[in-house]
């Protein structure tokens, strides 16, 4: 009896040390369009921390725990593609080069960036597939199921960036300099990036939530999409920074709170937490708070109706105050990039100081990991110690992890609450960088929602800066926050090498940038202030400004290209658009200097009144597009 009982236990154990252990193999290559082989190419399972890199034949062979997949393939130079793969059955993808999808135009350090998505993939069997030795899939800690380390990366894709000395900041200054001990060891001036700011492509953001993207609005819970728009300026003109905003729904709730940015704009917003397009027609009222009174906006209108404009008995602000926190993922899979951002992030602190050299700058940053890790979050409050929040930077690693969410929910927490921003800021920038998205229970989509409504209330921009690893939920993610913040969105690219793969964003365009310098342009976007000066300068003669747009003809009667005129300029307000013909199908838009979309309208007429009398002075750009044309000219408002 006994001896039969120990060998059902046996049996049993048996069984279940099997059943545990299965695993299901995939084996494939990777080639280009030409059939040639991609050696190194990387190789992961969709939202997983598992895969692989392609051997010297091109080929690969992985273990995975399910008979089904969704095999990321990813190669610099290339475009990454995505497709299902099953056990058994032999996966074979040509990826199409990059050289062949880009149409790159170099402009300084910079490129305009259109994607072609195409790809051609097969699942069929091959005639003799080459399969490579299965313990070199695994070099990590002995695990089958480890991401072995990425390749070296290759020599950077932009020659306009090899002109560049990259160990050296302006003026020759050495950039983001190491410190004795400092776990900080690459130059600054090497990562690529790329920012989208969907304020300024409305039109565009609103196909891509509706589209494109639509299917995380349910995941996340947040939907941008209901937008109030309030221009705040004092008796003379400038702009009221940094005044608390309340967006009144139809039951007198505050249903959302924001501050006025250094442009005295605050953007709310209504309907902000769910998945659903509509919002049932009520009203609702702006108003913005100064000295224990409410000013309310004179009717409130959405955004697309128009913008809503309340003016205080404030002072100007002449002194920017500007506080900048790093919240930094410093888990494992960061490990590929972490150094290399590091050195940026000092850089960026180093520079922003010469260049804004009227502000009062602070600086903190809170790296995190996840639960159970060495540690959830590391602070360092903001301080106007730079010498000692870089020392703190520097000091950081990465290493932890090992799932693909992280404790972000935590970090957002922590950063609105524990940073020590100051409440007479006028500028407020938190820097999120990370690879992956939190966590999704209930309980962390709330945290998530909260904080985003509290770095609003704050005013508090949230930046996103994504690395390699992100996928489309976490972009839409991102985006959604950095909107409801009034923040833009920001992403690292293959272009220089660095790292292992990143997606590309959903959208039409963008520059691609070195990461350093896109981060000091932001920052000084979001902090140079309105002189407040009064401008009297008189409209002594009408400037009158004719934009061609270069690339195309400039006789409308051929039916192609732009060609308009605006005048006054310097304007007091009134603005007369004129255009030879009707354009068919064009668009007006009206933004202010940071890019971001006040007003538009459809160029229906050859000529079209403008006024811009209820906006503060200062430097506007009128763009006007069709079809795949846009041309753009500044536009000064001064006072009478």
């Amino acid at each position: 009896m006994i001896y039969r009982f120990l060998l059902s236990l046996l049996f049993i154990t048996t069984a279940a040390v099997v059943a545990q252990a299965q695993t299901y193999p995939y084996y494939g290559c990777v080639t280009d369009s030409a059939g040639e082989a991609l050696i190194g190419a990387n190789i992961s399972v969709k939202n997983t921390r598992l895969g692989t890199v392609t051997d010297l034949e091109g080929c690969f062979t992985l273990q995975l725990p399910d008979s089904l997949a969704t095999l990321v393939v990813s190669y610099t130079g290339f475009e990454s593609s995505e497709a299902p793969a099953q056990s058994g059955k032999t996966f074979n993808l040509s990826l199409a080069s990059a050289t062949a999808l880009l149409d790159v135009v170099v402009v300084g350090a910079a490129v305009e960036y259109r994607s072609d998505r195409s790809y051609s993939m097969s699942t069929a069997p091959a005639e003799s597939p080459r399969r490579r030795d299965s313990e070199r899939a695994s070099r990590d800690k002995g695990s089958p199921m480890a991401m072995p380390p990425p390749p070296p990366p290759p020599a950077p894709m932009l020659a306009s960036y090899t002109s560049d000395d990259r160990a050296s900041g302006p003026e020759g200054r050495p950039a983001a300099p190491v410190s004795e001990g400092s776990t900080t060891t690459q130059a600054a001036g090497q990562l690529t990036a790329g920012e989208i700011n969907d304020f300024n492509k409305w039109e565009l953001w609103q196909d891509i939530r509706a589209e494109d993207l639509a299917m995380y609005r349910s995941s996340w819970l947040m939907n941008a999409q209901h937008r109030f728009v309030l221009q705040v300026t004092n008796e003379l003109g400038s702009p009221a920074v940094n005044i608390p905003v309340l967006l009144y729904g139809p039951d007198q709730q505050v249903v959302w709170k924001a501050r006025t940015d250094n442009t005295g704009k605050a953007e709310c917003w209504a309907g902000f937490w769910g998945a659903q397009d509509t919002l049932a027609k009520a009203s609702y009222r702006l108003v913005a708070l100064y000295g224990g009174k409410e000013y309310p906006a004179a009717s409130t209108k959405s955004f697309q109706e128009g913008i809503n404009f309340v003016q205080l008995p404030a002072a100007c602000t002449e002194r920017p105050l500007v506080d900048i926190a790093f919240v930094v993922d410093a888990t494992g899979s960061m490990s590929d990039e972490i150094q290399y951002l590091q050195s940026e992030l000092l850089d960026v602190a180093l520079r922003v100081k010469d260049s804004l050299p009227q502000a009062e700058l602070r600086l903190g940053s809170v790296f995190y990991r996840d639960h159970g890790d060495e540690y959830l979050t590391r602070v360092q409050p903001i301080t106007a110690d730079l010498t000692e929040a870089m020392a703190f930077v520097r000091r950081q690693q990465a290493d932890g992890g090992g799932d693909f969410p992280e404790a972000l929910d935590d970090a957002l927490s922590t950063a609105l609450s524990s940073l020590q921003w100051r409440r007479e800021a006028t500028t407020r920038l938190l820097f999120l960088v990370l690879d992956a998205p939190p966590h999704t229970n209930p309980e962390n989509i709330q945290k998530i929602q909260k904080a985003t409504q509290e770095a609003a209330a704050q005013g508090i921009r949230i930046i996103p800066i994504t690395c390699s690893g992100i996928d489309k939920s976490t972009e839409y993610l991102m985006r959604v926050m950095a909107l409801g913040s009034n923040g833009s969105y920001t992403f690292l690219t293959d272009h220089s090498g660095i790292g292992n793969a990143h997606i590309e964003p959903t959208t039409d365009t963008y520059e691609v940038e070195k990461l350093n310098d896109m981060l000091v342009r932001i920052i000084n976007g979001f902090s140079r202030l309105a002189s407040c000066e009064q401008m009297v300068q008189p409209l002594a003669s009408i400037d009158s400004v004719v934009i061609h747009n270069p690339a195309q003809p400039t006789d409308p009667q051929a039916g192609q290209g732009l060609s308009w005129t605006y005048f006054p300029n310097p304007t007091a307000g009134p603005v007369s658009v004129q255009t030879r013909q009707e354009m068919a199908q064009a668009t007006l838009y009206l933004s202010d200097a940071n890019g971001k979309l006040l007003e538009r309208y459809a160029l229906l007429k050859e000529t079209l009144q403008l006024n811009l009398s209820a906006y503060p002075a200062g430097l506007y750009y009128l763009i006007v597009e069709t079809g795949d044309t846009r041309s753009s000219g500044r536009l000064i408002r001064i006072d009478n």
